[in-house]
């Protein structure tokens, strides 16, 4: 689909469980939603990477995702929320990396990982809830989120990267423990 400039709504049917992490939608200017089907496990690396029109993700019933893969929404500037999945335990390095407008993420209890530079450079990001099962958080996870006025680290993190996570939160005033 590389270059579909026209292209403005992609639905991966249930019996897909799996696409390429190179980057299909590379090129799809006009794209706006996403929908995965209910057969796929991960959001594969890079599938919605630089979609700058993309504002609606949408997970069909019976999700079976587990995971938010390298680089899968990296740069989709125009995506405001986008769910998480109940079942996901992981977000890996760069997932939402340089969603600018990205205002508020709800992470689901059994999330265990956050990645390296997950949600960095979310400047729009005001609201982030960090679920009980959260065990550990990556290098720069939450780096230059602008908006980010207060976070609560669950009890249960027991990993906080030495290459702190919230450096350039400029608006942070409240860190809980």
């Amino acid at each position: 689909f590389h270059d579909c400039t026209s292209l403005g709504e992609v639905r991966i049917p249930a019996a897909v469980t799996s696409v390429s992490s190179s980057a299909p939608f590379t090129g799809c200017t006009a794209l706006t939603k996403v929908t995965f089907g209910s057969g796929m496990t991960k959001v594969p690396g890079n599938i919605c990477r630089d979609m700058t029109a993309l504002t609606t993700v949408v997970y069909e019933e019976e999700s079976a995702i587990t995971g938010i893969g390298s680089y899968a929404f990296y740069n989709c500037t125009s995506l405001i929320t986008v769910p998480i999945p109940e079942k996901v335990t992981n977000v890996e390095s760069y997932a939402f990396n340089k969603c600018s407008a990205l205002e508020t993420v709800s992470l689901p209890e059994g999330l265990t990982s956050i990645g390296n530079y997950a949600f960095q450079d979310c400047s729009s990001l005001a609201t982030v809830t960090l679920p009980e099962s959260l065990t550990s958080i990556g290098s720069y996870a939450f780096r230059d989120c602008t908006s980010l006025g207060e976070v609560r680290i669950p009890s249960g993190v027991t990993n906080v990267s030495s290459s702190a996570p919230f450096t350039g939160c400029t608006a942070l005033t409240k860190v809980t423990f």
